[in-house]
């Protein structure tokens, strides 16, 4: 294809064939770009009204030591329990800049529980467009946008938005 035609949805745009040594193609891996300027809708609806897992404020912090297999926990080392989330962070132990056999693990957990969210109007609508730009940048990652239109309507006990933009990005996709 040259710049300004028109591309169907499923059309190849980037292909490999190389022969075998018996001169009969082979399809072959072809990686390339393709950039398009592409005009698409998004549509996302934010409930007023929802539940969501938000963090208390509550943390905990631990060590412990990893050595040979074995796990050296300071005493009153707890595990979090079931609604926590848990980080943890390895560094490895040295003295005097030698390195020795064991490594710190630290851990970090939040405290998360469910709680019931009411949005203003604004605040829902915010969010939509904060899903919509979501779901074009998923499909397409490294999408630059040129021009935006913007819609959204009150339905029900929710805002609906509908997104009209239109964007340049790399179209071509590997086969899954």
């Amino acid at each position: 294809k040259k710049a300004g035609q028109t591309v169907s949805a499923g059309e190849v745009l980037i292909d490999s064939v190389k022969p075998d040594r018996n001169g009969a193609a082979v399809p072959g891996s072809a990686d390339g770009e393709a950039w398009a300027r592409v005009k698409k809708q998004y549509e996302c609806r934010q409930p007023l009204r929802f539940s969501a897992r938000i963090p208390t404020g509550r943390l905990a912090r631990g060590w412990r030591l990893e050595a040979a297999g074995h796990i050296f926990a300071p005493s009153g080392a707890e595990q979090a329990a079931e609604g926590w989330l848990m980080r943890e962070k390895k560094n490895a132990m040295t003295l005097f800049g030698f390195a020795l056999p064991m490594t710190q693990v630290r851990t970090l957990a939040v405290e998360y529980a469910q709680t019931e969210l009411t949005l203003g109007e604004e605040q829902a609508a915010q969010q939509a467009r904060w899903s919509c730009r979501r779901l074009l940048y998923e499909e397409y990652p490294d999408a630059q946008i040129l021009a935006e239109s913007w819609t959204q309507e009150r339905d029900g006990d929710a805002i609906l938005c509908r997104w009209t933009v239109e964007f340049e990005a790399n179209i071509a996709r590997a086969e899954q």
